[in-house]
């Protein structure tokens, strides 16, 4: 991931930072489960059916994330948005636009994604570094998390896109 400060991050995202340093760096990728996380990372909360990411983000922090993306108060640093899958996308898109570099290949249909993903993946280390995800991570959620996996030195990104409805790739 690229580097950005906090204040950076909550500009990106609309968020507003509470109980964090404006000028802390975030360097390493986002991630969503706490065991993750390490030191530089962005710890990013999401409340799903059965779990809460908000209920792990004093364990991320422990483990050297510099702050969470959250939707509620948490007892750390954090930039609070209303919607923290929304404010993922568009952290995402900003740090695309800041990467003029890199060049994207996405993928979608109804088969064979994730084997073509990992083929073209393999086909491009050859041209330099590659960023891509690690199997099905081809939602909502995974689409960003892999763009923020990108950097300066990133040559390729490649992304895979599923949808599970009408309207869900623009």
């Amino acid at each position: 991931m690229i580097e950005l400060s906090l204040q950076q991050v909550a500009d990106a995202v609309g968020g507003r930072l509470e109980g964090a340093d404006p000028a802390a760096v975030v360097h390493r990728p986002a991630v969503l489960d706490s065991r993750q996380a390490e030191p530089g990372a962005l710890f990013v909360a999401v409340r799903g059916v059965h779990v809460d990411g908000h209920d792990y983000v004093a364990a991320a922090v422990r483990s050297g994330a510099v702050a969470a993306l959250a939707s509620r108060p948490v007892q750390a640093p954090a930039v609070l948005v209303p919607d923290t899958v929304a404010a993922l996308g568009r952290l995402a898109a900003r740090v695309r636009r800041r990467l003029p570099g890199v060049r994207v290949v996405g993928l979608t249909g109804s088969q064979g994604k994730t084997s073509t993903k990992d083929l073209l993946a393999r086909l491009l280390a050859g041209l330099g570094p590659v960023v891509a995800p690690l199997g099905s991570y081809n939602n909502e959620i995974g689409v960003p998390l892999t763009v923020l996996g990108a950097d300066a030195a990133t040559s390729h990104l490649v992304v895979e896109m599923g949808a599970r409805g009408d309207g869900q790739i623009r």
